[in-house]
């Protein structure tokens, strides 16, 4: 089940939640919410410091570097951790032929979670990553093919949750991407996933295939651009 990032000692927390709050402060302002004697505080102050989220300026006072705003910005209100968000990924749509006949490039998961499981392509959003570089990016390194075209249709919400306590496992929110003009020859040299050109028909009778690719294809169709779902799982699922 999917968990919090570590947890920070609560004189961290309310140090980074009174600079937030303040351009900066002294020494003194930080240590009395706290209520700790001078050496404990000191100690959770200089690891912020060691840690770069907090700069010692040359008057004394203190402030949040731009990594520690941004952190602190982050934080909970209710637990002493930064606060999850749903994963930003990708799912990439490709597709050959027309009609009754057209077949889409699905692949099957060799990796945890939800090893053999068929599924479009998909990949994470880097860190101030364009979603179309992304895209690109996964297509070509898992694929071998190139594509002209990466055009983002929508985005689809997708919570996943185990079906014996209903606890979350995941939260996850794809771009829907549509490529096109695709070139070259179909590789498997990907480790983590097997790759194949199947009609919508044949990928509903692998044993295993995730129901939202059908999703992703009728936002794309009808040109919906927002849809969202939760799907359960069972342990010896996911």
């Amino acid at each position: 089940m999917a968990t919090d990032t570590q947890e920070f000692h609560k004189a961290q927390i309310s140090i980074l939640r009174t600079l937030r709050h303040t351009p900066s402060a002294r020494y003194t302002k930080l240590r009395q919410p706290t209520g700790l004697e001078s050496d404990v505080f000191k100690f959770h102050l200089r690891k912020l410091q060691h840690q770069r989220y907090v700069h010692k300026l040359a008057n004394g006072e203190y402030e949040l570097t731009p990594s520690g705003k941004e952190f602190a910005n982050n934080l909970s209100k209710v637990k002493r951790t930064v606060q999850k968000q749903p994963k930003l990924s990708v799912t990439i749509i490709a597709s050959r032929g027309a009609g009754d006949t057209v077949e889409y490039l699905f692949q099957c998961r060799l990796r945890q979670p939800f090893y053999g499981f068929w599924s479009s392509l998909s990949g994470p959003v880097q860190w101030g990553e364009s979603i179309e570089i992304a895209a690109r990016r996964e297509f070509e390194k898992q694929t071998g093919l190139v594509a002209a075209v990466y055009a983002v249709k929508g985005f689809y919400r997708q919570t996943d949750y185990t079906l014996e306590t209903d606890g979350l496992l995941e939260d996850k929110l794809f771009a829907v991407i549509e490529v096109t003009k695709v070139r070259g020859n179909l590789g498997n040299g990907w480790q983590k996933g097997r790759n194949a050109w199947m009609t919508l028909e044949a990928l509903k009778s692998q044993p295993k295939y995730f129901p939202s690719i059908v999703e992703f294809i009728e936002m794309m169709s009808s040109g919906e651009f927002y849809r969202t779902q939760a799907a359960r799982y069972a342990p010896d699922e996911y």
